[in-house]
């Protein structure tokens, strides 16, 4: 039975290595026709991001990679009536494929490693080298500690969150510094809202002005009008905050309650997906087991096998969809839709796969 169980996993493995590469391959390519016109700034720096590009769709190539490399195989196998002699044989078939479900499993925790610890990373540092300061003293908008932050000539503003569908950024700051970096004044608005280009009007504001005759003097203004350096476009194309932040760290800002309600929930809907959505990888295999061993009772071919499993790959994608939208939402904790999906998906796949008939 070992003999076996190793010759199917290797076969399964071989399998799910080529369509995975076969994948990467030509999402390369149909992204480097998309993206052409990077090619004029460089081709350092074009293949650099076509690289972090592919890695950030690892997550959704893998698990294709496994389901389409299961079916594969085990067609193969039923098509060469290997499966018929393992049952000629009285081999446990499921106790076979288990080394199968097991290789799963180990590729879920390595894909949750790989995004933790290899792709964020990665997306920092790139954004690292894109963000030093321009000509102007101009860096790209950044997410610090729950807030916005950003640097233009001589001053520097934050805010709590910028809402891209009404282009209005939430409890702004505005420093203002003079030739020496000394800090001339401080603006305090609950919103601004963005006009025209990197114009921004300021709403329901309190300026604090610092002075060496007068010292600290303070008034306030109804509306202001302030060139931030940077438009609304600017901030909607930044990385959203989660993309940027490690497990462990999303732990603590959750533990501490950063941001508002919305933006809390964003972070755990962040948390929670991140550690269930490798499980994808054995849920998808566990989904397309019975579809390619089910040929030698139906007779189906490899493309039927495979579209039916696709079919059910995208009926569980579309179901984590929805939970993800509803942990945004905030109407109901964001662990409950998340890990509600995950688990009702693998009974699923675990039913399935003991109603394989041995």
């Amino acid at each position: 039975m070992r003999i076996i169980s190793r010759y199917l996993l290797v076969e399964f493995a071989s399998a799910s290595a080529l369509v995975f590469l076969a994948l990467s391959v030509t999402w390369m390519a149909a992204d480097s026709v998309l993206h052409i016109d990077m090619m004029s700034s460089g081709f350092g720096h074009a293949f650099r991001q076509i690289l972090f590009r592919m890695l950030e769709v690892v997550s959704v190539i893998v698990p294709l990679s496994c389901l389409a490399g299961v079916v594969w195989s085990l067609s193969r196998a039923v098509r060469y009536r290997e499966i018929t002699a393992i049952r000629c044989g009285g081999v446990r078939l499921r106790s076979v494929l288990a080394p199968v479900l097991v290789l799963c499993f180990v590729i879920s925790g390595l894909l949750l490693l790989f995004e933790d610890r290899v792709l964020i990373p990665t997306r920092n540092a790139l954004l690292e080298a894109e963000s030093g300061e321009d000509e102007y003293g101009q860096r790209r908008p950044r997410y610090i500690n729950g807030r916005w932050w950003y640097a233009s000539g001589a001053s520097v503003f934050s805010a709590a969150e910028y809402l891209a569908e009404e282009r209005t950024l939430r409890d702004v700051t505005v420093f203002e510094f003079d030739g020496e970096r000394h800090l001339e004044q401080r603006i305090d608005a609950e919103r601004a809202v963005n006009l025209t280009g990197s114009t921004w009007e300021f709403h329901d504001i309190r300026v604090y002005e610092f002075t060496e005759m007068r010292g600290l003097s303070e008034r306030e203004v109804s509306i202001l009008r302030v060139d931030l350096g940077l438009s609304g476009k600017d901030l909607a194309g930044a990385a959203p905050p989660v993309t940027l932040t490690s497990l462990h760290k999303l732990a603590r800002h959750i533990r501490k309650r950063v941001g508002n309600e919305t933006a809390l929930a964003g972070l755990q809907v962040g948390f929670h997906s991140r550690l269930a959505q490798p499980l994808g990888v054995l849920v998808l295999v566990l989904l397309a087991l019975p579809f390619a061993i089910g040929d030698v009772e139906r007779g189906d071919s490899l493309p039927s096998s495979l579209l039916l499993a696709l079919a059910a790959a995208a009926a569980y994608w579309l179901a984590w969809t929805l939970a993800l939208l509803a942990g945004q939402s905030g109407q109901v904790p964001a662990a409950l839709p998340v890990w509600g999906v995950t688990v009702l998906f693998l009974g699923v796949g675990v039913w399935r796969f003991r109603r394989i008939s041995e």
